[in-house]
């Protein structure tokens, strides 16, 4: 009996000074495309900012403050498509109203782009004019999403003030031939503002102030001239300040790639 629990003895204290087997879990993000890649990492913890191969739509709400329609229907119609469409749509309040006092040249710029001749207007991806009612709008949503994404693009912000430290991440998943153009929005959701026939104070969500890319105008700037292989990574940066009057704390950048084609532009992707 002595000699069976000298062994046993002996058995656990070997044990104890053994190396585990099992590696110790370090949770991170493993995506390498990401800008907070970790290499040290074993296992994913979903906090990855990468671009995604996920065909999204921009969906564009041109709108006035001084606009009753717009309060009746746009707006609602609007909201109520990003409702039903989350993880589909890249949303824009894009105030294009006489004298409405968030117009801006890039809201101008795109209002006039997009052949805005009357308000309310809503325009998804490429559709500059969609019958503003829920079932329109949620079949133009679909249909814009359906085919696979050929691009992916995220961003990252900070802000000190009302300068916007911006970095984009374009990646290629497809190649493609022609000249494409990413554009940085800044946006700001809770702009505190009069709405006609809507109670005051009234929230505008989704609101463009400006394009912090501007050397092509509302357009953003030229990263691909002729053609681009499959797997390219751009990576670009940005310092942008905002309006006076904006409120940092609620900014956000949108993104828009677009390829310019002879006489004319086509919306390709968006996050």
């Amino acid at each position: 009996m002595k000699k069976v629990l000298l062994l046993m003895i002996i058995a656990a204290s070997t044990a104890a000074f053994l190396p585990s087997c099992k590696k110790d879990v370090v949770k991170g993000c493993t995506n390498t495309d990401a800008f907070n890649y970790d290499s040290k990492a074993t296992e994913d913890d979903g906090t990855c900012i990468a671009p995604l191969q996920v065909q999204k739509t921009t969906l564009m709400d041109f709108t006035g403050v001084e606009c009753g329609i717009c309060s009746a229907t746009g707006i609602p119609c609007f909201m109520q498509a990003i409702k039903d469409n989350p993880s589909k749509v890249v949303p824009f309040g894009v105030h294009c109203g006489t004298g409405d006092p968030m117009n801006n040249n890039t809201s101008l710029g795109l209002s006039s782009a997009y052949n805005v001749s009357g308000i309310p207007q809503i325009a998804v991806g490429n559709t500059e004019s969609v019958n503003i009612s829920a079932a329109s709008l949620n079949a133009a949503i679909a249909s814009n999403t359906a085919s696979a994404a050929s691009v992916g693009m995220v961003a990252k912000m900070t802000a000190n003030g009302n300068l916007l430290s911006i970095s984009a991440r374009v990646k290629f998943f497809s190649a493609l031939s022609g000249e494409y153009w990413l554009a940085v929005y800044a946006m700001e959701n809770g702009v505190v503002a009069h709405q006609i026939n809507m109670p005051d104070p009234f929230s505008h969500f989704h609101v463009i102030r400006g394009c912090a890319n501007q050397t092509g105008g509302y357009r953003g700037e030229k990263i691909v001239v002729a053609s681009v292989a499959a797997g390219t990574i751009i990576d670009k940066t940005y310092s942008y300040t905002l309006p006076a009057g904006c409120n940092a704390a609620n900014a956000y950048i949108s993104l828009v790639l677009w390829k310019k084609e002879t006489s004319s532009w086509k919306f390709v992707n968006a996050n």
